[in-house]
């Protein structure tokens, strides 16, 4: 069937412009991977990157192996280690068999760039992803885990168990302004141990819980649960503490609630039994106020409400 001179033109004519558009495609995209694969824009990226770490003698990061990504962007660090000294514990390394960055999406409002992180080590799951804007810098972590073995290092405590961390934070420098963070195990268990002189029989603690908002250089704690109601040990507290950012062990506390034990456990520590004699308890829960530090509580028993 012969068609219409002037539907024969149309239809070559969009035949052709359809061909064209292919053809420059090709050729834009030809471009981009000779661009990419001869041009060598990743070595500059790692320069870049290196220099910049090795700028930053406050917080000096050491690895095995640095390598760019293009698709999607990325930088992949292995056997990543991060000096104690970054966050004010000398001599007590963190260290990440694998840790990548990359671009996650771009963010439309506030307008910027939304990036994700992602940390493996011996005991520690870590994701995070921070937005880069004009308004300045937010940070959300959700699907990360720290395990007992991995704090050993860090506390004078010996704790099994998963810990569960999701919160996020707005930061203006290096600085956190505000934000909100939950903490919580299912699983908790104290091994046997020497504590501050106190011989501790095993605590199948299971269940704990750090709920809380940081704002004005103050951390509310809404919620914070050690063990479950049939534990050894049961307790419930609220109040504030204000973070030291030299050492977190002098922030200063005010929490109150109330502390539960069993006849087993005050069996055990006879110490805390004559401490505890005489003190008003309601359905045996002790109620106190604890002030002091962090790393120094001071405990006044007061009376149940």
């Amino acid at each position: 069937m012969r068609l219409p001179e002037d539907r024969a033109v149309d239809e070559i004519y969009a035949s052709n412009t359809t061909f064209i558009v292919k053809i420059v495609a090709a050729v834009v995209i030809a471009f981009l991977l000779a661009f990419l694969f001869n041009f060598p824009l990743g070595k500059n990226i790692k320069n870049y990157v290196e220099g910049a770490i090795a700028k930053n003698r406050a917080c000096p990061l050491t690895y095995d192996e640095l390598t760019v990504g293009f698709f999607l962007p990325k930088l992949s660090f292995l056997n990543l280690n991060v000096p104690g000294r970054c966050f004010q514990k000398p001599g007590q390394n963190l260290k990440f068999s694998e840790a990548n960055v990359r671009i996650s999406m771009p963010s439309i409002w506030p307008l910027g760039i939304k990036l994700k992180i992602e940390a493996r080590g011996d005991g520690l799951r870590i994701n995070a992803f921070p937005r880069l804007s004009v308004t300045g810098t937010d940070i959300q972590i959700e699907d990360s885990y720290i395990q007992g073995r991995f704090l050993r290092s860090f506390l004078p405590v010996n704790l099994q168990g998963d810990i569960k961390i999701q919160g996020n934070g707005k930061l203006e420098g290096k600085k956190i302004t505000q934000g909100s963070l939950k903490i919580e195990s299912e699983n908790l268990y104290v091994p046997a141990q020497s504590i501050m002189g106190f011989n501790l029989i095993p605590l199948p603690l299971k269940a704990f819980q750090l709920a809380g908002t940081y704002i004005n250089k103050t951390f509310n704690i809404k919620a914070l649960r050690i063990g479950e109601q049939m534990a050894p040990l049961h307790a419930e507290f609220r109040g504030t503490m204000k973070p030291n950012n030299s050492n977190l062990n002098l922030s200063p506390l005010s929490l109150d609630g109330r502390v539960k034990f069993t006849d087993q456990f005050l069996n055990e520590i006879s110490l805390l039994r004559i401490l505890l004699n005489g003190k008003p308890n309601r359905e045996s829960y002790y109620y106190l106020r604890l002030d002091g530090t962090l790393g120094a509580a001071k405990p006044t028993f007061v009376d149940p409400p």
